[in-house]
Order: structure tokens, then sequence, then C-alpha cells
């Protein structure tokens, strides 16, 4: 038997998150290889929710049989629609009180990532947290490696517009002088004159004074920076 069963194509649209489609993604526990990957927003009365659900279902019972018992809370973290009512408090968070798709691949082979004409998406910087997007996936059941339960696969990701950006993507650091802690003063390390940089300005005052000590002889190399 197969150790993998594979649904039907969707290309849900909604809001995209995390896509870390470019590179693959490290596992976060350090147990799994290298995923590329992508989240996308959906709220919870979009049809397409209902039918990705059936999807995940009907791979795990053909997959899975008797063996499965029909509850995806079986899998735990391994089933791919998350309800963030359920899953955080955090109202800040674009997810509350929506429905999340997550999606990866291998690192064998990229997800084709294209634009609304099928064309494809060269700059990253198109592609970010909070555009609208679809995610081309199918449902999969999976046993393999110790590892079982049902995911989404990513096939590939369209950009359909732009929106906000999630996070502080836009932000920009403010313009002006930046106080060193007095804590922190102590550690300040002033970098060497050496006779390759820019010599220090002087004022009048100064070069008057160095010159008087030249005058009078009294070289003091110390306080002479040339």
């Amino acid at each position: 038997m197969s150790d993998l069963v594979f649904g039907p194509n969707r290309s849900p649209v909604g809001r995209i998150s995390y896509p870390f489609v470019w590179t693959p993604r490290e596992s976060q526990d350090g147990k799994g290889k290298p995923r590329y990957s992508a989240s996308l927003i959906l709220d919870r009365q979009d049809p397409i929710v209902q039918v990705i659900y059936d999807d995940c279902m009907a791979v795990a019972r053909e997959f899975f049989g008797a063996r499965w018992g029909g509850n995806p809370a079986g899998f735990k973290e391994h089933w791919p629609i998350k309800n963030r009512d359920l899953e955080t408090k955090v109202q800040g968070d674009p997810a509350f009180g929506n429905v999340v798709l997550n999606a990866s691949c291998s690192d064998k082979r990229a997800p084709r990532i294209m634009d609304r004409n099928n064309k494809p998406i060269q700059s990253q910087t198109e592609i970010y947290g909070g555009m609208i997007g679809a995610i081309h996936v199918q449902a999969m059941a999976y046993d393999q490696n110790g590892f079982k339960g049902v995911k989404l696969w990513l096939n590939g990701l369209t950009k359909v517009a732009d929106a906000e950006k999630f996070g502080n993507g836009d932000f920009e650091p403010p313009v002006g002088e930046y106080a060193v802690p007095e804590y922190l003063k102590a550690k300040v390390i002033q970098p060497a004159y050496t006779q390759h940089q820019t010599a220090p300005a002087y004022t009048q005052s100064d070069a008057d004074s160095m010159m008087m000590r030249a005058v009078s002889g009294s070289h003091d190399n110390d306080s002479i920076p040339f």
C-alpha cells in the first residue's frame, strides 16, 4: 500500500500568511526536514473551508480506515485546518476569529509562484504576509517515518492583489540622535586615529595652542595628531 493518498486540487483565495516559498523553512522542532510552506487566512463562513475539510476527511478515511477513528483531533498538530478562536486569544492576531489553512511541500521541489495571469513572479518582495492570494493545494494523508496525519500539499501560490502587510513590514526607523544609556557608556570604544583617516576638525583656539607649543619647543606628541 502507498504511504500517501492525495485528494483533488483546490485553489482557495484568502490572505497569505508566513509565506516561505522562496527558501524552505527549517523545522521548528528540529526533527523534520526543511519545507516550503504558506498559510492562508479565511473567513470561517467561506464555503471553501467546508470543501477543504471534506477533502481532508475523505483522504483520512481512504488511507487510515478503521485505524483512524474519524476524529481530526486524533492527529493533533498533524491536521492542516486551524480554528484560531481555539488556538489563540490575542485579538491583535490577524487570524483571530478566522480559519487558517497550513500548507507545505518538500524542499525537493519549490512551489510555483505566479501572478493572476499565471506568469512567474521573480521578485521576492512581491510576496508577503497580508497580501491576497491563492494557495494551490491537495489534501494528503500520510504515514511516513513515524509521522502520520493529514496535510495540505502546497503545489503553488498565486498573487491575486496587494493588501496591507501584516506586522511592521513598512516600518521606517526615526532619524536623529541616539543617546548611549549611562550603563553602556563604559563599553564604548573610540575608533583609533590612523594616517589613513581624515584628520579631525579643530577650532582656531586648538590650532593656536598647538602652534604656541611648537614654537616654544614643547612637543607633546600625544596631543598633536600630525
